[in-house]
């Protein structure tokens, strides 16, 4: 029968344990008839490189991370000129089964912990049930409890707070568990990612590729795509603001480009819900060329497609948000009070006219925004109109020179006879 020796875990005191590791190395190398010197060196290294992250890790364990071992293995084995390379081979294929292995026993924990986790949170944002199974639902695994999300919840929650720009001002937020309040660790968040690249066969959203390539760096996201951030941030405010937010933005809009639109006038009482609808593209072209960063080419692009576009929406229709009132009358006397009570109009026996009550429109007509418009595919408007009174004013001085003319022959004739 086989004994198994007792073994005692650096807790307290963490290089009895791996002082005796060395003890039987050095034990089973001598025995040996081909001892390889290489190999002792080796293991020395190695039980230096324990100690190493043994003593950093307990007694420096705000500064201690996982780089630290990372960064021994650089300068005390790769940059180490005194190691030829046939060591440097052998240690870090030493060190790569090692990593493997904690690797593996590390996930083995994680599917341990997550089978026997406590299941708190079973609904989406909306409070409608849904199970693990289901394709776009993605288990998250936190402070020993399960949380299910929708994935599209997950993408929404983190597009908002890497797009979090108040007053269009970049300050992306960390990502949270909108459950418990706390941040998703570098962990949930790669799971998150491979999720939408592997599993789910969404497309990546373009703020959570951005933030992965930063390695999920907050600070270093923010500073190289703070022009992107921006502009999601104004696509966001355009698209998803109220009606009461926008609406004076569209006056303001109007009244810079006056030039381009002319004399489209909106009637006071034009519904502020449809025009803010038919605004909202135009209003993302103007805040992008308000707001975006000052020299970039997306801020000068931004301007002159508005003013193309405006250019076209005056030319398609220049009596765009006028109001219409259409009257209805009867020319019957023989009212009845039925009819009139019907119309809201008290009869009037003597009156020969009545009138209905009136209906009201609104010349909502426009353009698609998201068309492609040839500026000669239809006549501004205005230009025909003065020309029009060009014509007419023409036409009337022409016909008041004739007839003046003929005035002047008939009074010469009349004299003539007398």
């Amino acid at each position: 029968m086989k004994t198994h020796q007792t073994i005692v875990y650096p807790v307290d005191m963490g290089y009895k344990y791996w002082e005796t590791i060395l003890t039987h190395i050095k034990k089973s190398t001598s025995t040996t008839t081909n001892t390889n010197n290489t190999s002792i060196i080796i293991q020395i290294i190695y039980y230096s490189y324990i100690m190493y992250i043994y003593y950093e890790s307990h007694h420096f364990i705000d500064k201690f991370s996982y780089k630290s071992k990372f960064g021994y293995i650089k300068e005390n084995v790769l940059d180490n000129v005194f190691m030829n390379e046939q060591m440097k081979e052998e240690f870090l294929t030493l060190f790569a089964k090692i990593q493997r292995t904690y690797y593996g026993f590390s996930r083995l924990a994680y599917i341990y912990k997550l089978r026997k986790a406590k299941l708190v949170i079973d609904t989406d944002l909306y409070l409608n049930t849904i199970e693990h199974v289901q394709n776009n639902v993605i288990t998250i695994y936190q402070n020993n409890s399960k949380y299910l999300f929708i994935i599209s919840d997950l993408i929404n929650i983190i597009n908002n707070n890497l797009s979090h720009a108040p007053n269009f001002f970049v300050d992306p937020l960390i990502i949270k568990n909108p459950y418990n309040n706390i941040k998703f660790n570098r962990t949930i968040l790669y799971n998150i990612y491979f999720f939408i690249k592997f599993k789910n066969g969404m497309v990546m959203p373009e703020l959570l590729q951005r933030y992965f390539i930063a390695n999920f760096n907050i600070k270093h996201f923010k500073t190289d795509n703070e022009c992107l951030i921006r502009e999601y941030a104004i696509k966001s405010f355009v698209f998803t603001s109220s009606t009461e937010i926008l609406f004076p933005f569209v006056g303001d809009m109007l009244h810079k480009f006056k030039r381009v639109v002319k004399n489209i006038s909106i009637h006071r009482d034009f519904p502020k819900d449809k025009l803010v609808d038919i605004m909202r593209p135009y209003l993302h072209l103007y805040y992008i060329h308000t707001y975006a960063i000052f020299g970039t080419m997306q801020r000068f692009d931004a301007y002159n497609i508005l003013r193309k576009k405006l250019r076209l929406f005056a030319r398609f229709n220049g009596k765009f948000g006028r109001k219409h009132i259409h009257f209805s009358h009867i020319n019957s006397p023989n009212i009845t009070e039925q009819l009139a009570t019907l119309l809201s109009v008290p009869p009037y026996p003597n009156t020969k006219k009545y009138k209905y009550p009136h209906t009201i429109s609104f010349n909502d007509t426009h353009i698609n925004f998201y068309k492609e418009y040839n500026e000669y595919e239809f006549p501004d408007y205005f230009e025909e109109y003065e020309l029009r009174l060009l014509n007419r004013h023409l036409n009337y001085r022409i016909t008041d020179m004739f007839r003046g003319n003929d005035g002047d022959d008939s009074d010469n004739s009349d004299d003539s006879a007398e």
